[in-house]
């Protein structure tokens, strides 16, 4: 599958020139699906406030749940939302 570079329809066939805006696509290197879904998903990358590394989990809602049982109104992950593992911060 190709995509145009000018008005960006994908080309399924062995087309030469796009049918739309009629721009060559001779140069343009066919994309499979896995490989255009990746380039679109971006990933944030959260960092540590303490340590400032980038090795954090998301703290699941199980978690934050065990914690306030077991630790009552003194369990503070349920305030939490992150966890680091480089540092074993919780922010």
């Amino acid at each position: 599958m190709k995509q145009c570079p000018s008005c960006g329809r994908k080309n399924y066939g062995n087309e030469k020139y796009c049918p739309i805006c009629q721009c060559y696509l001779g140069n343009v290197k066919e994309e499979s699906n896995v490989t255009s879904y990746n380039k679109s998903k971006q990933v944030p990358i959260i960092e540590c406030p303490y340590c400032h590394g980038t090795n954090t989990v998301k703290i699941s809602t199980t978690s934050k749940a065990t914690n306030t049982v077991l630790f009552g109104v003194f369990g503070t992950k349920r305030y939490k939302q992150w966890h680091c593992n480089s540092c074993g911060s919780d922010f």
